[in-house]
């Protein structure tokens, strides 16, 4: 079992976070925060980096469902997605939810199909449909 899942996007920046958004409220996830690393490195440190989001989604029927079982299990319910420019396109990374299963039972049911969720949404993003020279 891949710990990472990832997709590199032959986009820019801007595009690829607008097409990861859509992959992943595509697959059912729900984009509920953005923090744009970027802009913060930069502000702290006077340092220039490439451009760096990072996106936290979950779920809602999942969450809930693991909830119900355990309050703590919501630990286990949120995603992280990172979207960094990467040369002359753009990577969109995550964890992969299933690793999970290996350390905790907490809404273990829901945290499979999370992980084929996520899984879907970087194929999709993976698969040329949102690459610049794709789009009108």
């Amino acid at each position: 079992m891949n710990r990472v899942l990832e997709a590199r996007v032959n986009a820019g920046f801007s595009h690829t976070l607008t097409a990861t958004k859509e992959a992943l409220v595509s697959q059912g996830l729900q984009v509920m925060s953005q923090v744009d690393i970027r802009a913060a490195v930069e502000t702290d440190c006077d340092t220039p980096i490439d451009p760096y989001v990072v996106l936290g989604a979950y779920i809602p029927d999942v969450v809930v469902a693991a909830v119900g079982s355990d309050p703590s299990a919501a630990l286990f319910c949120m995603f992280v997605i990172v979207v960094r420019g990467d040369g002359d396109g753009t990577k969109v990374e995550s964890y992969n939810p299933a690793t999970f299963l290996s350390i905790s039972d907490h809404g273990a049911s829901g945290v499979g199909a999370a992980g084929e969720r996520l899984e879907a949404a970087m194929a999709e993003l993976a698969s040329g449909r949102y690459d610049d020279r794709q789009r009108p």
